[in-house]
């Protein structure tokens, strides 16, 4: 798809006042005056208009006898002004497609990219790093290779913010130009990095694709703590979703996401359909995710229109149009309902949960042949509220549902919530069976959340397509599936959950190509663990010199008890804000290795964890501790949790402390010292603060500090290996038990 045309632009009133020839008082006094004048989006401090309602609202606007140009006849509006203008300095515009890549090679690139050389350049704002990176990216792919080399080379000799002040305006530009949100500039110029680093990663950049743009945009929402509202949709959701929706779809489709995140769902979208007469709108609340919608669009090659939307749609009755062919959506999971006025034609949705009302706002928003697919969570399916169960009753009834797909759980990178893919229809078929489908076992563990590619994404579309077309579900290569009649669904008390309805194991055959998919992540493993082990003692192994000297652990640090339980009981937790809350279970190997989300009617502000905390198990497997890294603040911990910060940093290093906290003669100290008046051991923040700590001088510490994380890091990449090597041997068994491995005519 080529990119959008010139009217989606956005522009400043600066911009405005030079294409109407007019000064800028004039601009401002419309603006004030007159309630018809298009609304801005804000961005950055700074309002920006599309293009095309200004030019819209200039065709409305006769200009003035005394106020023409000499070659501009009597009722020459403001508009046509203003388009002659653009007609006369219309130029080609740069085009680019973000090139496919060698994933392992990806991963080794980004590696580099964000280990000590992203440090040189980001330092501690990692995020506004990641963001130069992707500006970067669209630059090296949109601009011509005179002008890219040219940057390059500049920033061999000017100053970074110089280049830094270059790259960011020239990114807002072709945003703006494209009629996306612009406002990376100013993370991007906050930065100060090395200038050397600077040229490195610049002189990398031409060597990122597709997958390891994607790499760093799973760094990104990780680093930047983005929560339900606001963190991506996994690619293979996204595909999913997008294949099942618009199989059998033709071109001239008009495809709509009105909750668009960073456009992933976009994306999918315009690689499922024929290319050719498809229109694509998105719509966000959020700004900064909207920027990177569009930045990510560009690099696609993708022609779209975003808009700054609403957290809640279905509020604006006066602008509701169906006009959407396909809509296919992940809206915010859970999330309270402040705003309730809409139209509801299964029934309003409970003021505590705004999942039914997404679905149904997906719903008024469809053309009448119009279908979509909208990411819910679990609990939309089974939940017990009395409205939310009328809902569903509605759905079945008459004949609105298509079909659910439930996926495995941790499709997510933030949250382990488990979700379906529900399909719907607007041309509603009372009392038509529903489509069940269970993808729940599918797919294969990652290292932060559970993935499925090729293999389990066909058996559901072969599912899919059998039953779309007649024939039958249960055939060979076909994920579980079941054709439920109503009266069914009534009996289940119109639950839309598929593991209800269909029976089904583990259920994916293992091929060969599969085991050839795992062999390969063993042999990679391996290769990291290799390149982690050293293979001898390093010199910095040896012992703390210098005078050690004995603190009690409250002069060192802060000792903060997590939060009271009656915050986090059951009574407390719906509806609410969603809570990453850390758990005794993810601390291991010093190490936090997960999270559960919540929700909680109250705030946790004063529990929320930043880099270099430290915590410690409070009730249960006393002794063990965790550092918490960059990636991980933001999070918060549990009230069975004890956190250690505000540390005295001229006193004590917090990578030291880390390791003084688990050696063993300071574990035996802490379960001597546990209470187990509940017969569970206990050790309250008191008592804890009364640990006496060896000091060496600081720059020892900090010596000591990096070689036992240097261990650590070997110790994960060898338990990440037996965790890879035992994926692969239960994938191995199920298929030797099955089918016999060819071995091309060699005998074993």
């Amino acid at each position: 798809m080529s990119r959008s045309s010139l009217p989606q632009k956005r522009i400043r009133q600066a911009e405005i006042a030079q294409l109407f020839d007019v000064g800028r008082a004039a601009v401002k006094n419309w603006i004030d005056r007159h309630d018809s004048f298009p609304p801005p989006i804000r961005s950055d401090g700074t309002d920006y208009y599309q293009l095309a309602e200004v030019l819209a609202w200039g065709d409305s606007r006769t200009i003035r006898s005394n106020a023409r140009n000499p070659d501009e006849p009597p009722g020459t509006t403001y508009g046509a002004r203003a388009r002659a203008k653009l007609k006369a300095e219309a130029q080609p515009r740069s085009a680019g497609v973000l090139a496919v890549d060698d994933e392992e090679a990806a991963q080794s690139l980004v590696a580099e990219l964000t280990g000590q050389l992203g440090k040189r350049v980001g330092g501690t704002s990692q995020v506004a790093y990641l963001e130069l990176l992707f500006c970067s990216t669209l630059l090296k792919t949109c601009l011509s290779p005179s002008k890219w080399d040219g940057l390059v080379s500049a920033a061999r000799e000017s100053s970074v913010n110089a280049i830094l002040q270059h790259i960011g305006r020239t990114t807002d530009d072709l945003l703006k130009n494209n009629g996306f949100i612009p406002g990376f500039a100013k993370a991007i110029t906050s930065l100060r990095p090395d200038p050397k680093a600077l040229v490195d990663v610049l002189d990398r950049v031409p060597e990122l694709g597709r997958a390891g743009f994607q790499l760093l945009l799973d760094k990104y929402q990780d680093m930047a703590s983005l929560n339900s509202t606001n963190f991506f949709t996994p690619h293979s959701v996204t595909t999913l979703a997008a294949e099942l929706l618009i199989d059998g779809a033709t071109t001239h489709q008009t495809i709509y996401d009105p909750y668009a995140r960073s456009g992933e769902m976009l994306i999918a979208a315009a690689a499922a359909l024929p290319r050719g007469g498809t229109t694509l709108h998105g719509a966000s609340p959020d700004n900064s995710t909207m920027r990177l919608a569009g930045l990510r669009l560009m690099l696609h090659g993708i022609t779209a229109t975003l808009s700054s939307g609403r957290s809640t749609p279905w509020d604006e009755t006066e602008k509701l149009s169906r006009n959407a062919d396909l809509i296919l959506t992940n809206p915010p999971f859970n999330q309270p309902a402040h705003i309730l006025t809409g139209t509801w034609p299964f029934g309003a949705p409970p003021k505590g949960n705004n999942n039914f009302a997404w679905l149904q706002h997906c719903f008024n928003s469809l053309e009448r042949d119009g279908r979509a697919a909208v990411v819910l969570p679990n609990i939309a399916s089974t939940s017990a509220d009395p409205r939310e169960l009328a809902i569903r009753k509605a759905l079945a009834e008459r004949g609105a549902l298509e079909a659910v797909v439930a996926l495995s759980p941790k499709q997510f990178r933030r949250t382990p919530i488990a979700v379906c893919i529900w399909l719907l229809r607007r041309n509603t078929n009372p009392g038509a069976p529903v489509l069940f489908i269970d993808a729940s076992t599918g797919g294969r563990n990652g290292r932060s959340q559970r993935m499925f590619g090729d293999e389990t994404r066909n058996q559901v579309l072969a599912a899919y397509r059998a039953w779309r077309t007649g024939r039958a579900i249960d055939q060979p290569g076909a994920a579980p599936a079941k054709s439920v009649q109503l009266a069914e669904i009534e009996r289940e008390n119109f639950s839309f959950y598929p593991p209800n309805y269909v029976t089904t194991t583990n259920w994916q055959q293992a091929t060969v190509e599969h085991l050839d998919i795992e062999l390969a992540k063993v042999a990679r493993q391996r290769d990291a663990v290799r390149r982690a082990i050293v293979t001898e003692v390093p010199s910095t192994a040896k012992p703390a010199s210098g005078k050690l000297e004995q603190w009690s652990l409250d002069s060192l640090c802060r000792v903060q008890a997590g939060p009271s339980n009656s915050l986090l009981k059951p009574a407390n937790r719906a509806p609410g804000h969603a809570i990453p809350l850390v758990l005794p279970k993810h601390l291991a190997d010093r190490r936090i290795t997960g999270q559960d989300e919540v929700r909680l009617k109250s705030s946790l502000g004063a529990f929320k964890l930043a880099e270099d905390d430290i915590l410690c198990v409070r009730s249960g497997s006393i002794g063990q501790v965790a550092l918490v890294t960059d990636q991980q603040k933001g999070l918060y911990f549990h009230t069975n949790l004890l956190r250690l910060d505000e540390f005295k940093r001229d006193l004590v290093d917090p990578h030291y402390l880390l390791g003084y906290l688990s050696l063993p003669h300071v574990r035996d100290w802490l379960q001597r010292m546990s209470k187990a008046s509940t017969a569970i051991p206990t050790i309250n923040a008191p008592t804890l603060r009364q640990l006496t700590i060896d000091l060496p001088p600081l720059s020892e510490q900090r010596r000591i500090g990096r070689s036992l994380r240097e261990l650590d890091d070997q110790l994960a990449a060898v338990r990440q290996l037996t965790n890879v090597v035992e994926d692969y041997r239960s994938i191995l068994a199920a298929h030797l038990m099955h089918a016999k491995i060819p071995n091309n005519g060699v005998e074993a």
